[in-house]
């Protein structure tokens, strides 16, 4: 700390830090947030004091019981702050609580091929597949996901007053405490499937169609403009189609061409349809994720086709 730095100057540019945490930094704020509080380790009590009386303050019962707590990574919560432990833990942790997970938010994905499981500070759980990436900001009011590329299942505990709503492109999913999938594939609208609860969808933005409620065994589609089109599939049917939490792809009268994409998503070879017309053919049935060959060989089979393979891709031609 500087000879010019009072205790009134201290606590009073760790309370507007405070605000500034509370609200969301941008990239050059967090990068002077750390080079303030790294100077001096007084500055880091400082914000510990300022971030501990602003939740006192916003929060009526005086304790931080309600408080959105990051994502669950290096074990660090503002309850944890508050209560004197952050300091042992060294300032890189307390950067990556402030800077990282609370406002920018936490990014998780998985290769292709990959499926991953994440359990998120509320108890929360999110299954991502193959080549697939969310941000998670946890805020006061509510629970912010983006679904940035691929699809994900999120089991949402429940918490009436912190709304889970899940953002693909334009699309807002809004829910509190239910199981639905997400999906934002390329070239495709974004693919909502409710498991259990209650669900609405619609757009973010000046003009959107009214918000489309959606109850379990729905599937909808919803394209950047908020238009959302709704098929009750049941249950049973949703079921199915997340059947690739098991490394399995379940068709169920599915197209052929969406389902050679389907494969091509997860791993090689690639499948390649050469007559024309085969890409609307229905099919139906389970199959490994990661054995497109076997898939291509049960096609030949069943409905009478050439197979072949030329360097490293498997063809289909009647």
């Amino acid at each position: 700390m500087s000879q010019s730095d009072t205790a009134n100057d201290l606590e009073l540019t760790a309370a507007t830090w405070a605000v500034r945490v509370d609200r969301g930094l941008s990239a050059d704020e967090q990068s002077q947030l750390a080079a303030w509080t790294g100077e001096d380790v007084r500055r880091q009590g400082a914000l510990i004091r300022a971030l501990a009386l602003l939740t006192a303050v916003t929060d009526p019962s005086g304790m931080a019981a309600n408080d959105p707590e990051p994502v669950r990574a290096p074990g660090l919560s503002r309850r944890a702050l508050v209560a004197g432990g952050a300091l042992a833990a060294g300032f890189a942790g307390l950067a990556a609580v402030f800077g990282r997970q609370m406002v920018v938010g936490e990014v998780y994905s998985t290769p292709r091929g990959k499926l991953r499981t994440v359990v998120l500070a509320d108890g929360s759980r999110v299954w991502l597949n193959t080549d697939t990436r969310v941000r998670v900001h946890y805020r006061r009011d509510r629970r912010d996901i983006t679904l940035l590329a691929g699809e994900a299942l999120f089991d949402v505990a429940k918490d009436p007053a912190r709304p889970f709503v899940v953002r693909s492109g334009t699309v807002n999913v809004r829910a509190v405490g239910t199981s639905f999938s997400v999906s934002r594939l390329p070239e495709r609208p974004t693919e909502i499937m409710v498991r259990e609860g209650l669900v609405d969808v619609g757009a973010d933005m000046p003009g959107a169609p009214p918000v489309t409620h959606l109850i379990p065994g729905c599937r909808a589609h919803a394209d950047e403009a908020g238009e959302v089109s709704v098929r009750h599939v049941g249950v049973p049917s949703v079921l199915k189609a997340l059947s690739w939490r098991k490394g399995v792809l379940d068709f169920q009268s599915a197209r052929l061409e969406d389902a050679t994409l389907a494969f091509a998503r997860h791993t090689d070879p690639k499948i390649v349809l050469r007559s024309p017309d085969l890409g609307a053919t229905r099919i139906t049935g389970q199959y490994a994720a990661n054995d497109p060959k076997a898939f291509a060989r049960s096609m030949s089979e069943s409905l009478n086709l050439r197979l072949t393979e030329a360097d490293g891709v498997l063809y289909l031609a009647r």
